[in-house]
């Protein structure tokens, strides 16, 4: 009898041992369950880090490209920036020019003018001298005659002190 019961709790231990065993094999197998799902979980952030670098990559190129054009942009603008200045000089410098040539030709101009008005006074005071010198020699030849009434001589003399 005493072999019976050591049989019996040697089987009873053997089947605690056993139920023991089942439910450990069977936390075992939710363990492997979880950590594959979580494996796959994982794999799957993988692939999504994967692409977001990818992604992030091919923005950094753009970003990069749109950088290097950005730059290409503004040496083109100050270059546009330094040809107006160039031109806005070089048109300060012909509007200089133009009113230096301008003025040029008004005092050329007023010098052709003066000239012309010395011109005639010069024809007009020979026409009076003319003039003169005809009515001088005509009243001489009149006075020869006797024929020279006084007013005449006194408008001659008028005449030669205004041209004088």
């Amino acid at each position: 009898e005493e072999e019976k019961h050591k049989l019996r709790t040697e089987a009873m231990s053997l089947q605690a041992r056993v139920e023991y065993l089942e439910r450990t094999e069977d936390t075992i197998r939710q363990l492997q369950r979880q950590i594959h799902e979580r494996m796959r979980f994982l794999d799957s952030e993988e692939e999504d880090m994967a692409d977001t670098a990818v992604r992030v990559k091919r923005q950094a190129v753009k970003l990069r490209e749109m950088h290097i054009s950005a730059l290409r942009e503004r040496r083109r603008a100050e270059e546009l920036h330094a040809d107006v200045k160039r031109i806005e000089d070089n048109s300060d410098r012909i509007r200089r020019e133009q009113k230096t040539e301008a003025e040029r030709i008004y005092n050329e101009r007023l010098r052709v003018e003066r000239t012309k008005l010395d011109l005639f006074q010069t024809q007009h005071s020979a026409l009076q001298l003319n003039n003169i010198r005809y009515t001088s020699q005509h009243q001489y030849q009149k006075s020869k005659k006797g024929l020279l009434p006084n007013h005449h001589h006194q408008q001659q003399q008028q005449i030669s002190s205004h041209v004088a």
